[in-house]
């Protein structure tokens, strides 16, 4: 099996567009989470934390724009980051390239404002469905950058980035590419979803402290913020990186899928899930519990959900180290929360510095850290959690460079 390594990263979050602005976001403890009432057909009070500028103009010509849903135009800002970064398909054979792409649900923009205009009795455009289908971001990137390799889309709900990212890693590391281009991007802001969300009281109803509303692993935390965004990284092997002289900005080490066999929605009460994707991706690494330096965590600030996890990491980790969650900076991302997050903990693990968990409000589990500011600290390896509604759990380790 070859090492792999990250060579491109590329980002679109609510901080701002690209990777600085996310990992200065995070460190200056900001947030992207506002009021939405009156945005996306809301009729009542909602939180969420939106993308304010899409800059794909820079990556598609103005008369294809309009062609793509806003999910896809999410991915390739993020892609065009990454691979200009990289330098990789300079020289990359396009046939021994894979893309591979976390979604949850696909262009629902799209698909919600034709869904209207079709009942008022609006005709219904021919690229309806190539705007809405999930696998249409891996697919785009690929046709872009004239890449022929394996084309992948993971609809795992929200570990579907964590999982593109590790089944990535696979792949280049098996030999069955030469370089990845993997991670994910989501664009859910719509009424049908942001209402079945809120009816399912999954979504945080401090509408009166909406900076503070996503507060990770704090007492009192009621629910989830949503946000919309994409996170890339350029994946390839440790030797074909050598050969171009490529700039290593860190290592996939380990990966680690699982199911909880439980419920649509909960998690398993006790984490099992959870807890066995952890171990799986340590041993997929050939690591113990003790050699990971901090867990960027999935903390997606509802009450059960946070203190799950928090009881999956402490049956794997004996000797805890710091755990944080940057969803109070960046809302929940859904399919593309994980690349979003392995992105900061490269840059964490680059540069030395424990990420926050922005917004925390004190009064989580008992002898956790959960890192209100952050922290500089000797770091060489992570673990990135994300586990999603059908119990599907991914986690991945990642190693400084």
């Amino acid at each position: 099996m070859a090492n792999v390594v990250v060579t491109g990263m590329g980002a679109i979050t609510p901080l701002g567009v690209g990777v600085e602005a996310l990992w200065r976001g995070v460190l200056d403890g900001r947030t992207g989470v506002r009021r939405l009432d009156g945005m996306f057909g809301l009729a009542g009070p909602a939180l969420g934390a939106p993308v304010h500028e899409v800059p794909v103009d820079g990556v598609l010509p103005l008369a294809e724009i309009r062609h793509y849903d806003r999910f896809i135009h999410l991915a390739l800002v993020a892609a065009q980051e990454a691979v200009t970064a990289s330098g990789v398909l300079e020289s990359a054979d396009p046939e021994a390239v894979g893309v591979y792409i976390g979604c949850a649900l696909g262009g629902i923009e799209t698909l919600s404002a034709d869904t209207i205009a079709h009942a008022g009795g609006a005709r219904v455009g021919p690229r309806l469905l190539p705007k809405t289908i999930p696998n249409m971001a891996a697919a785009t990137i690929a046709e872009h950058w004239g890449l022929r390799g394996p084309n992948l889309t993971f609809s795992t709900a929200c570990s579907a980035s964590n999982n593109a990212i590790g089944e990535a890693f696979l792949a280049v590391a098996s030999g069955r590419v030469d370089v990845c281009i993997a991670g994910g991007a989501e664009s859910l802001f719509a009424a049908v979803v942001m209402s079945g969300l809120d009816a399912a009281r999954a979504l945080s109803r401090r509408y009166g402290d909406p900076l503070t509303a996503s507060r990770p692993f704090s007492e009192g935390r009621d629910g989830m913020v949503m946000g919309e965004g994409a996170g890339i990284l350029v994946l390839e092997s440790e030797a074909h990186a050598a050969r171009r002289n490529a700039n290593v900005l860190g290592r996939v080490t380990g990966y680690g899928p699982s199911s909880d066999a439980h419920h649509p929605t909960q998690p398993h009460p006790e984490g099992r899930g959870a807890e066995l994707a952890m171990r799986r991706a340590l041993a997929s690494a050939g690591l113990d519990p003790k050699d990971i330096d901090y867990i960027n965590a999935h903390g997606t600030s509802t009450p059960i959900g946070d203190e799950v996890e928090c009881k999956a990491v402490q049956r794997v980790f004996g000797n805890r180290p710091p755990v944080s969650s940057q969803k109070g900076a960046i809302g929940h991302l859904l399919g593309a929360a994980g690349a979003a997050e392995a992105v900061i903990t490269l840059c964490a693990l680059a540069q030395g510095v424990v990420p926050p968990t922005v917004n925390y409000q004190g009064g989580g589990p008992e002898g956790f850290d959960f890192v209100p500011t952050p922290r500089p600290a000797q770091l060489k390896r992570a673990l990135s959690n994300s586990f999603g509604f059908g119990g599907q759990n991914a986690s991945v380790v990642l190693e400084r460079a």
